[in-house]
């Protein structure tokens, strides 16, 4: 323990603080002589609690980023031998909203709480405590609802609008809970444009909305250019969509119908009863009758998390000899994985207004990825690639170990890497990651420990030796994550 020398008077401020530290280590408030080495040592012991590290948004159902809580004197510097069992409750906010491990023992003063969840959305702020100590209280936390955790549906759809480019009836979205019972209403609510006419958009004074009930309430939607729609409200990794409608430009005073019929080029035959080169709608009887002969990605896959769906929802299109969208198709359309870190998994999605939907898409293995598209009768297509990246490091795990029977005079390699949930490597992890040898043979001083900064989510440790032969086992600890202890390493 560290040992700190006073001057023989103290300020009244130092004499309460030793009366403290002498109530809590030894249940009396007697005043302690400054020269006892009591008086020192205590000066230098647990004080209080501070915040390292914490998140400050979270999803409700996602781990979110650790919290970091720190055991240090009076002087704010951490205290290594203590290993107290630190506690985090809620200090403001939804109470019970706070779930997982919520006690952990200190580690070298340092309690990781890396397997935390909330149970509801809202602003929190969460307090450290042990007992006998000062707590700790974190910044706020905004928690917003997960994927998974609520169903989005249109409460009142958008509606076509024959006379104007603003919609006369708000746009309302409900939110709600697995049991279909209203709950708060996300930060992250939005309306996007998922099909429509060229650039055509939502104009930005349409995307504000008010909370009532459960639901988020878009008044007045107004669009660019008229078209015919379709809308999808998201949240976090839930989405909806609507149906098709349609938006018509206002109305002006239109001219009178010539009595002569038009003898444009561009809209009737030829004389010769050939068909103009102008493209024809489907079904024209220039043209034939539509049929359904290819599909084609309408919203590409774009990256997103594992674990996570991908937002905006993939849509795959049915579209006839002409290029036009099969409005009237219901086919099944199939979606799997064509390239990527496995191949496992399809989703599947009947087409409406010739569109089919994939809001629940997602992988759990990190990697880059294509997708297929496929239905019964026609050519499958093949989308942009795209990325899965991992999810937050939840915790550590030794890669590369030296094998069984290795000269322990070296050189020797250890790998450790910050895994996410799902064990892929997070490549983002930055903490410096530190290797103690925890077990060694009879007669053995343990080496210091050796602390290296992660490369893509991996520390590697390299050219060690150890003093001699026998059986040891290392472990690795870093300031977010618990430590991770490996299996026995038998040296010769």
């Amino acid at each position: 323990m560290k040992t700190t020398w006073f001057p023989n008077t103290l300020t009244p401020c130092a004499k309460s603080l030793l009366n403290r530290r002498r109530a809590r280590h030894f249940g009396t408030t007697t005043p302690i002589a400054l020269e006892t080495l009591e008086a020192r040592q205590l000066l230098s012991a647990a004080a209080g609690l501070s915040i390292q590290l914490q998140p400050t948004t979270a999803l409700t159902g996602v781990p979110p980023k650790a919290v970091s809580v720190n055991i240090v004197d009076s002087a704010g510097n951490i205290v290594t031998s203590d290993d107290s069992t630190v506690t985090l409750a809620v200090a403001s906010g939804p109470e019970g909203g706070l779930g997982g491990t919520t006690s952990v023992d200190a580690v070298n003063g340092v309690a990781v709480f890396s397997n935390l969840n909330f149970f509801e959305a809202g602003d929190y702020t969460l307090t450290a405590s042990v007992d006998s100590l000062d707590s700790a209280t974190t910044q706020p936390i905004s928690v917003d609802l997960g994927p998974g955790n609520y169903t989005l549906s249109f409460v009142q759809p958008p509606a076509s609008n024959p006379n104007g480019l603003t919609l006369r009836s708000p746009i309302v979205v409900g939110v709600s809970d697995p049991n279909d019972a209203p709950i708060t209403v996300p930060t992250s609510v939005t309306l996007q444009v998922l099909s429509g006419p060229d650039d055509g958009q939502l104009t930005s004074n349409s995307l504000a909305f008010t909370r009532s009930n459960g639901t988020a309430i878009f008044n007045s939607p107004t669009f660019n250019k008229p078209g015919d729609y379709m809308l999808v409200a998201l949240a976090g990794g839930v989405s909806v969509i609507s149906d098709t409608f349609t938006v018509t430009a206002p109305s002006s005073n239109p001219q009178p119908p010539s009595a002569t019929p038009s003898s444009s080029p561009s809209s009737s035959p030829s004389s010769s009863g050939s068909p103009t080169s102008d493209p024809q709608p489907a079904g024209n009887p220039a043209h034939g009758p539509s049929v359904a002969t290819n599909l084609a990605f309408l919203q590409q896959p774009t990256a997103t998390t594992a674990g996570i769906a991908v937002t905006p929802p993939i849509t795959v299109q049915v579209l006839d000899q002409y290029g036009h969208a099969m409005t009237n198709s219901r086919a099944s359309v199939t979606l799997t994985i064509a390239t990527g870190p496995t191949t496992k998994g399809s989703f599947k999605a009947t087409a409406k207004n010739g569109i089919a939907t994939f809001p629940k898409f997602k992988t759990n293995i990190a990697g880059t990825y294509t997708l297929k598209a496929s239905t019964k009768g026609l050519a499958p297509v093949t989308s942009n690639a795209f990325t899965v990246s991992a999810a937050a490091a939840t915790h550590l795990q030794f890669t590369l170990l030296p094998p069984k029977g290795a000269s322990a005079a070296g050189p020797l390699t250890v790998e450790v890497a910050a895994l996410d949930k799902f064990g892929n490597i997070n490549t983002t992890h930055t903490p410096q990651i530190s290797l103690t040898v925890v077990k060694s043979p009879k007669g053995v001083t343990p080496p210091s420990s050796i602390t290296v900064a992660p490369q893509n989510g991996v520390a590697r440790f390299t050219g060690l030796t150890l003093p001699k032969a026998g059986s040891y086992k290392l472990r690795a600890s870093e300031v977010q994550l618990q430590p991770v202890t490996s299996k026995s390493i038998l040296l010769t």
